[in-house]
């Protein structure tokens, strides 16, 4: 993994966000993305699938056929762990958090809402799209030969927590925990796991 463009890459984005969070705030912050496409792009509802459980697990079955089945079950079991740290954080520390739609509803303040795209109301801390989509991306990092495959990699993750919150799925603040709490775990995950092990593939 080229870990210090990997190191610039998760600095810029980590500080970019809490340096609006800070000076606008959660809710003018997702107001601003809200309001920045209409209608909102098809774009986003695809994109947003890269997040998804089912995807990751598909994903991580052709990184068997590509690099190894240790390599692909490396990387398919780290969002799983992932995202039951995220779920535990929904259910557990944060079940009364709102999602944006009913958030903004409680403040009789409409928002704009995707078509086609059931809206979720409950349990919007952490985002769980955005927790897979940077354990399992950060971790494919370690895979590719070039800077510029882990850029890319780096950016489907991001995009990813964006969709989040062009979607009314989430407000930025559950993105940038949940893309937080996806790279701790990967990094976590990675030491317990020997490198011998996933990098061997006898």
């Amino acid at each position: 993994m080229h870990q210090k463009s990997v190191s610039i890459f998760l600095t810029a984005w980590f500080a970019l966000w809490l340096l609006a969070l800070i000076t606008w705030g959660n809710e003018s912050v997702f107001l601003y993305f809200n309001h920045l496409f209409s209608p909102i792009p098809e774009f986003w509802k695809w994109i947003t699938f890269l997040g998804e459980g089912w995807l990751i697990g598909i994903l991580s079955i052709l990184v068997m056929f590509w690099k190894g089945w240790k390599q692909g079950l490396f990387l398919g079991l780290a969002p799983s762990v992932a995202g039951l740290v995220g779920q535990f954080f929904k259910r557990v520390v944060f079940p009364e958090s709102d999602r944006p739609k009913l958030h903004f509803e409680k403040m009789h303040r409409a928002i704009q809402l995707p078509q086609h795209v059931e809206v979720h109301l409950h349990h919007s801390f952490p985002s769980g799209h955005t927790i897979g989509a940077f354990a399992f991306f950060y971790l494919l990092t370690s895979f590719v030969p070039s800077k510029s495959a882990t850029l890319f990699l780096l950016i489907l993750a991001s995009l990813v927590g964006f969709s989040r919150i062009f979607l009314a799925q989430h407000f930025p603040m559950d993105v940038v925990v949940g893309s937080f709490i996806g790279i701790l775990v990967a990094e976590i995950w990675k030491r317990i796991i020997p490198q011998k092990w996933v990098v061997n593939n006898e």
